[in-house]
């Protein structure tokens, strides 16, 4: 993403924050989950903003304050306080003491837009509130993606579309006005298809023109690949969660770990860092595959001193992980079809992670169209962890099991072996000029029947429901191999590995 682009979005950032100050004056603002207080923080400074905003991860104790001490040392009860964040987020705190404790009348600010199912929900809590507001800045710009402001693929396919599809569209209607209106829109899947029809051929007279194209497509249409175990560098990192999906770089005391480092000797190392010019290479190869790759001369011959010598240790180590792990190693093997899934599966869900690894297999065995096995492996959960986690995970394979393969176009067929539906998806798109392509799909879909205008355009590229590190890597060589010139801005709402998917899924 451009400096460019940061710049507009900060500047809109700054005007919102700004007006929510004006409408609600010398109170204290508590943006509930830390990305966003982290955001809004920097703007505050950034813009010279008179805004008390406090800091929420310093788990600022509540009581009575004397004249010497700031709100940043201690919270008063009677302190005027705005609690700003998404519903779901909005309902969580209400049942701490951090709320439950306010004197003062409590101000609610949904992100990113005004929620009347959160106000019903709130009356039913014993706290003391006295309005509802919104802020509707739907975004959270890292320096890798646009995260859009929404729940995650259980709220919007599973339990509240209606209110989180007004969201994704409040997101991309600040989007079109910020930049410009969408010259083409694609939509690929029921729920993303229903929000793009409002955006199709838009030629409102108040929105300024611009070179931007809009993609959206659902997770629903290929959702084993967040399921599945990806056999790339950067995949077992997340598997292992070693990986930080929002800073796009490796956890410091994982990393420290593995390199035999203090955390804080290890977040100064180059590896993973800007100056890595070798993991980017690295990063979505299989494993196997990338450890030969890092003793050729091109990384052994980086600028960066020991670069290769790291990658070797944390891939070695990675691999002694896997076998040690014993579990993680047995559902790959059962993936790959090397091992009765009746016969060693069964012990999967005696994972110390939880359950998440055994509903994940399951799903591979169904897929797969090992019903049989996934009869046997499906009993065995539904006892061990109840009816209810195994509805949660039955109603996803359910919509998992409609899933078609799409293969690559031949232009980014070279960018790994094994390309996933959605990002071989994203390949049809990128390189279509004229009409839709053939989309080898059968869920709902729509485009813009004119031809793509020359020159450089810039292109928000969503998918719905999340994705994988993985997957937004490949969806950047992609996008390099077929316009290279153009601009993207890749959106999702939210980054997450496979094991916390699942996990999502299956907890009430």
């Amino acid at each position: 993403m451009t400096v460019d682009f940061y710049s507009r979005l900060e500047n809109v950032a700054a005007s919102a924050l700004s007006n929510l100050h004006e409408q609600f004056p010398d109170v204290y603002f508590y943006f509930v989950e830390p990305e966003y207080w982290s955001y809004f923080y920097n703007i505050s400074q950034k813009s010279n903003l008179k805004v008390h905003i406090i800091d929420v991860m310093a788990e600022i104790p509540i009581s009575p304050r004397t004249s010497s001490q700031t709100p940043q040392d201690f919270l008063d009860p009677k302190d005027k306080v705005l609690y700003i964040g998404r519903p779901f987020s909005l309902l969580q705190i209400c049942k701490t003491q951090v709320v439950m404790k306010r004197q003062n009348p409590i101000i609610f600010v949904s992100i990113p837009v005004y929620s009347y199912s959160l106000k019903i929900e709130v009356w039913k809590q014993p706290i003391n509130f006295t309005s509802f507001s919104s802020l509707c800045f739907p975004f959270i710009p890292f320096r890798h993606y646009l995260q859009l402001a929404v729940g995650s693929f259980k709220k919007i396919f599973m339990t509240e579309p209606v209110y989180e599809e007004k969201a994704i569209k409040a997101a991309l209607s600040s989007l079109m006005f910020i930049f410009g209106r969408f010259d083409r829109v694609y939509a690929v899947g029921h729920f993303s298809s229903s929000i793009a029809k409002g955006f199709l051929d838009c030629h409102d007279v108040q929105i300024q023109p611009g070179q931007n194209v809009l993609v959206l497509m659902d997770r629903t249409v290929d959702l084993l690949s967040i399921i599945r175990i990806h056999d790339s560098y950067i995949n077992f990192l997340e598997e292992l969660g070693c990986w930080n999906p929002n800073e796009d770089k490796m956890n410091p005391t994982a990393l420290g770990k593995m390199l035999g480092k203090d955390p804080a000797s290890a977040s100064k190392l180059p590896i993973f860092s800007d100056q890595d010019d070798a993991f980017e290479t690295l990063a979505t190869q299989p494993l196997h595959d990338a450890m030969r790759r890092v003793n050729l001369t091109d990384i052994k011959n980086s600028k960066v001193e020991n670069l290769a010598k790291y990658h070797t240790t944390v891939m070695q180590k990675i691999s002694e992980f896997i076998v040690q792990g014993y579990l993680l190693d047995l559902v790959l093997k059962i993936q790959r079809r090397l091992v009765d899934p009746i016969k060693y599966g069964r012990c999967v869900p005696l994972s110390p992670d939880g359950p998440s690894l055994a509903f994940r297999m399951l799903s591979i065995l169904h897929f797969y169209g090992m019903n049989d096995e996934a009869k046997s492996i499906g009993r065995l959960l539904a006892a061990k962890f109840g009816l209810p986690m195994f509805s949660r995970w039955n109603q996803l394979d359910e919509i998992a099991m409609k899933s078609a393969r799409i293969d690559p176009p031949p232009q980014i067929k070279s960018i790994n072996p094994i390309l996933s539906s959605i990002v071989s998806l994203f390949g049809h798109i990128v390189a279509d000029t004229w009409k839709r392509p053939n989309f080898p799909v059968h869920e709902s879909y729509l485009s813009t029947q004119t031809a793509l205008p020359d020159g450089k355009h810039r292109w928000f590229v969503g998918v719905i429901g999340g994705m994988s590190s993985t997957e937004l890597r490949l969806f950047k060589k992609v996008a390099k191999i077929c316009r290279p010139d153009d601009e993207f801005i890749f959106m999702s709402t939210g980054i997450v590995s496979a094991r916390q998917f699942m996990k999502d899924i299956i907890q009430a």
